[in-house]
């Protein structure tokens, strides 16, 4: 079995891509039909791996405790899964299990990898934060009932600031796969997928918005439909992922 590596592999950030939208949406589905129970199976782990810490989240008192943890394992349960995805869009032998491979040595760095870039990303809030505090607090110390046209700034502030978040993390998506396949430190592996994001953010952020589409369809089928749409959102991404950093594909030969 595939192992994520020990020491960093280097990473072509000068090179140019070309980031075929379709291609992205018939390669997850291609995933999907060809590798169905190893894609399944690891899909399934992570999800109810989420989803089970989630309602022990909604527990009165002992809640946050859950929240923590959470937010401790999410990025390297994630990074694990992107690594299954990995290995077998390039057509190496990997098992659903494998899932947890970044609760090894890649664990601090995909800890880092997840929270460093959500918390500078939530930091574009800051503003509509600040504008609702000055707004709500006449009102706060008043001990008055704010009036709903209170709110109309905030509201207004926060959709601006929406903007540059989404772009930041669109900027950082390939960070966890960069961490767990490359052996990178968070912090190079952030700055190699702004580097390379960059160059087609907007074919990028067009994946993504896809992606997120697909899952947001799949939730409502009784939530079944999301073991479906997730793989294969995350089989595009995976080979938006490959298409953007020249690496592998499934003959072996790195990709120009």
């Amino acid at each position: 079995m595939s192992r994520p590596p020990t020491e960093p592999v280097e990473v072509p950030l000068d090179r140019d891509y070309v980031l075929n939208i379709d291609e992205c949406i018939s390669r997850g589905w291609e995933l999907l039909q060809n590798n169905f129970s190893v894609l399944f199976v690891a899909s399934l782990i992570y999800l109810l791996i989420e989803f089970g810490i989630g309602l022990l989240g909604a527990i009165p008192f002992v809640g946050p405790v859950f929240s923590l943890a959470n937010a401790i394992v999410v990025g390297p349960l994630l990074g694990g899964l992107f690594w299954v995805y990995i290995q077998v869009n390039r057509g190496k032998p990997v098992r659903p299990g494998d899932v947890f491979a970044g609760f090894g040595k890649p664990f601090l760095n995909l800890l880092l990898g997840q929270i460093v870039p959500g918390l500078l990303a939530a930091l574009c809030m800051l503003p509509a934060v600040i504008v609702g505090l000055i707004t709500l607090l006449p009102s706060i110390i008043k001990n008055l009932e704010p009036e709903p046209i209170m709110f109309i700034p905030t509201i207004c502030v926060a959709l601006l600031c929406v903007v540059p978040m989404i772009w930041l993390n669109v900027n950082w998506m390939f960070t966890l796969p960069l961490v767990i396949d490359k052996g990178l430190d968070f912090w190079t592996a952030m700055r190699a997928s702004w580097r390379m994001v960059q160059k087609h953010w907007w074919r990028v952020f067009a994946v993504l918005l896809l992606a997120g589409i697909l899952n947001v369809f799949g939730m409502p089928v009784c939530c079944v439909g999301i073991l479906f749409s997730v793989p294969i959102s995350l089989g595009m991404i995976v080979h938006a992922y490959e298409t953007i950093f020249g690496v592998e594909t499934p003959g072996g030969r790195a990709r120009a």
